[in-house]
């Protein structure tokens, strides 16, 4: 396997998925850990929703977790949105409330 990041998607708790008539600004927060619960730093989380075909996306936000994994990204939309997380060669990133 290639060095770096390995994309991993996850439906993510956090996947909210927010239908609404008008753009609303959502805070979407959470904790990046390995499988042994230990906090990923360094991770991207980033959310994009879908326009059109199944192959058009438009990037709403993209943060890196902390030291403790944690993050905070604001997102602007007017329906659903997918939140992935890019976490380093090795971590196998999962979502804690």
């Amino acid at each position: 396997m290639k060095a770096g990041l390995s994309i991993i998607l996850l439906s993510l708790l956090l996947g909210l998925c927010c239908l609404a008539e008008e753009v609303q600004t959502i805070t979407v927060t959470g904790r990046v850990v390995d499988y042994q619960a230990r906090p990923v730093a360094g991770a991207a989380v980033v959310c994009y929703e879908r326009k059109g075909s199944p192959l058009s996306y438009e990037l709403l936000g993209r943060a890196y977790t902390t030291s403790d994994g944690r993050f905070s990204l604001q997102v602007e939309t007017e329906g659903f949105f997918t939140c992935l997380v890019a976490g380093k060669q090795g971590k196998k990133p999962s979502v804690s409330t």
